[in-house]
């Protein structure tokens, strides 16, 4: 139903968290999703101030196709660009959409938060 305002596509990365036996935790970044159609529209001012007075960062509002599985803590990636999902919504209706608040990630030049097993920060 929204097919055709979905201008860009990118990638959706999750983290994936597997015990190391001495009571810490591997981290691995999967890419769950490729290619995904989505469009990122600027939220208004007054959406921003109310995202800010909550706590809160709010960069845009990504949607998605309604079947897209998309989920907080996600990160979209398309090339050196990088948002994380802060929260997602439904529509009233539904089958119509899945929108994503999200927030700029903005990373050290040449870097990605691409820590595999076994590596340290």
């Amino acid at each position: 139903m929204i097919g055709h305002l979905l201008n860009r596509s990118v990638d959706v990365w999750r983290e994936e968290r597997m015990p190391d036996g001495s009571g810490g935790w591997f981290t691995e970044w999967v890419r769950v999703h490729e290619d995904v159609p989505m469009r990122i529209a600027q939220p208004s001012a007054e959406e921003r101030v109310v995202a800010m007075q909550a706590g809160a960062r709010l960069d845009g509002r990504a949607y998605f196709r309604h079947s897209v599985d998309v989920q907080r803590g996600d990160e979209l990636r398309s090339g050196d660009v990088v948002h994380r999902v802060v929260a997602t919504v439904g529509p009233s209706s539904p089958g119509v959409y899945r929108r994503a608040d999200v927030e700029r990630v903005q990373h050290a030049e040449g870097s990605v938060n691409t820590l595999t097993e076994g590596e340290t920060p």
